[in-house]
């Protein structure tokens, strides 16, 4: 079915009000309803100098930019901490490394981040909060050697470094807070031995 009428412009439209189902009387009936509805709703639009055609395309328009912002904000928000840094292990540091080294790199990661961080998502995640993580962190109970934290948090602080500029590579972070706190004096105090 279709709508003939004269736009705001001067010229003349077609608009289309939907299929016309002819299997039964009541299908039909229900076509005709909404066709007449449709029908009704463009006039409206009409008498108030709007383009039905056009406003059907912007309304379509913008339903289809807000879920594509919807889709990109849900996929930004899964790239957590942990996810970040299992892609970054298994793209740069698996192929490049020994096993033993590569195993040794990740797990550094998830034994010295807390859980809470490690699965946050990565654009959220402030200097602030990754030094407080760090100077929390304690030694793991597997650790051979009492005054290995500081080295051990050296390594996980540049190796969160390396995750997240990887992750403003990609765009799934606009900072990165591991550089922030490599600054003199926070990293010292992050990394003296714990008595």
């Amino acid at each position: 079915m279709v709508l003939r009428y004269t736009a705001p412009s001067g010229k003349r439209r077609d608009m289309g009000l939907g299929p016309a189902h002819r299997a039964s009387l009541k299908q039909a009936g229900e076509s005709l309803t909404l066709a007449r509805t449709a029908a009704s709703e463009a006039r409206a639009l009409l008498a108030r100098g709007v383009d039905p055609l056009q406003a059907r395309d912007e309304r379509r328009t913008a339903e289809r930019e807000a879920e594509a912002a919807r889709k990109a904000d849900k996929a930004f928000e899964r790239w957590t901490l942990a996810r970040c840094a299992r892609d970054y292990h298994a793209r740069v540091i698996e192929p490049n490394r020994k096993a033993k080294h590569s195993a040794q790199w990740i797990s550094s990661l998830e034994n010295h981040v807390p859980a809470a961080l490690w699965h946050a998502p990565i654009d959220g995640i402030t200097a602030r909060e990754l030094l407080e993580a760090l100077r929390a962190a304690t030694l793991h109970e597997r650790a051979r050697n009492a005054g290995d934290l500081g080295e051990t948090l050296r390594r996980v602080r540049q190796r969160l470094d390396c995750v997240f500029e990887d992750a403003q590579f990609f765009g799934r972070c606009t900072v990165n807070p591991a550089q922030a706190i490599n600054r003199p004096g926070r990293m010292r105090a992050t990394c003296s031995p714990r008595t």
